[in-house]
């Protein structure tokens, strides 16, 4: 299921010479919005637990600018004793508009961590129905 992860105002300093937000700052949102996912689904329940980036496919449909609005959706759509997969889209409304549509959408790939020892964590069947329910 789909959820809202975050809610951001664009400011100028999060835009490009081109006048559009870099696609920088869009890939460092949805990495965000995947992590926050991550960690109220699952890490803030296994202190013991961290999780890392481990590869992203992404696709940049639409520009935003400033002023506007951003909003990211998160949904965990793959879980594995290796890694949780996490869908993000973004969708972009302008400052006076009252139509979002879709800026960004990918799916991010995290590997979990035992937080001391900073070696992968093979994930319990137990640990992927807790992160999948």
């Amino acid at each position: 299921m789909k959820k809202l992860v975050w809610k951001v105002h664009i400011t100028a300093s999060d835009v490009n010479a081109g006048g559009t937000v870099s696609g920088g700052r869009l890939f460092d949102m949805a990495d965000v919005s995947a992590y926050t996912m991550i960690n109220e689904t699952f890490t803030s329940i296994k202190p013991d637990l961290s999780v890392v980036t481990n590869g992203a496919n992404v696709k940049f449909i639409a520009p935003a600018f400033a002023y506007g609005f951003i909003e990211s959706f998160a949904e965990i759509v793959e879980v594995t004793p290796a890694k949780i997969n996490v869908l993000i889209t973004m969708n972009y409304r302008q400052n006076k508009g009252l139509d979002w549509y879709k800026c960004f959408e990918g799916i991010f790939s995290f590997t979990c961590l035992n937080a001391d020892t900073r070696k992968v964590y093979k994930m319990t069947k137990e640990d992927m129905n807790e992160i999948q329910s």
